[in-house]
């Protein structure tokens, strides 16, 4: 054997047993494998098989009441697009999306302003009322039953209404001390159903009729209407003149 023939003889032999040895070494690595692990294989899921499985109601995870406003949102955004593409053709759809958004800012701050206003009229209305403590513990139930009201404790409270500024509440107070005074002279008879207009048809004395008519219709302006009491001292001086003056007292 040559010299060349035995270097290429070395190199075949070397060549195998490279080979057999990484044969080997593969085989034993998957001989040697932990148990219970498996080859993982992956696979393309049926298209049609998902949209069933995302559609189930397991997978709806939003708010129906979000769903339904957006939809209305939605919904009023299409319209006033396609509105304003009918009144103006020539409108292009950046313009008319400016618009719609012009038009639902406008709204959105109409609506604040709305309930803004609602507010203050509700914060205003209690802060009026708590002026006076007490101011409303009388009605015409109260008169009515004869043991709830009482004439005395109601002026000091109309006292304490206007040493407080709250004219609103002193007025209330006159109108029930009235009521209270002619339902006692038998010029009226209170009913918890019946109208002030009622009331002024049942007074005989045309003159005092007229007077209490006046009297009413200025309660019904300040406490009802929310009007300012610029007249208070007139109302007093017409109340005391009907409290104070045995002319009227007669059926």
């Amino acid at each position: 054997m040559s010299c060349f023939q035995y270097k290429v003889f070395c190199s075949v032999i070397a060549a195998g047993i490279i080979i057999f040895s990484d044969a080997a070494a593969v085989f034993c690595s998957e001989k040697t494998e932990p148990a219970g692990q498996e080859e993982i294989v992956l696979r393309n899921p049926d298209p049609e098989y998902v949209k069933e499985i995302l559609a189930d109601k397991s997978f709806q995870y939003e708010n129906e009441g979000s769903r339904l406003m957006d939809k209305i949102l939605l919904k009023l955004y299409e319209f006033l697009k396609k509105f304003f593409k009918k009144m103006n053709p020539g409108i292009s759809e950046a313009g008319a999306r400016k618009m719609v958004k012009i038009v639902l800012y406008t709204l959105l701050a109409a609506a604040v302003f709305f309930a803004g206003f609602i507010i203050y009229k509700i914060v205003k209305f209690i802060l009026k009322n708590k002026k006076t403590e007490g101011g409303f513990k009388y009605s015409i139930e109260s008169i009515i039953s004869g043991r709830g009201f009482n004439p005395e404790e109601a002026k000091n409270l109309i006292a304490a209404a206007k040493q407080a500024g709250d004219f609103k509440t002193a007025v209330r107070l006159y109108y029930l001390l009235l009521l209270d005074f002619l339902n006692g002279k038998g010029l009226i008879s209170l009913h918890i159903h019946k109208t002030d207009m009622e009331y002024i048809r049942e007074i005989s004395n045309a003159e005092l009729g007229k007077l209490f008519s006046g009297i009413v219709a200025y309660y019904h302006k300040v406490f009802f209407g929310d009007y300012p009491a610029d007249n208070f001292p007139e109302l007093e001086t017409d109340v005391n003149l009907i409290l104070n003056t045995d002319t009227y007292i007669e059926k």
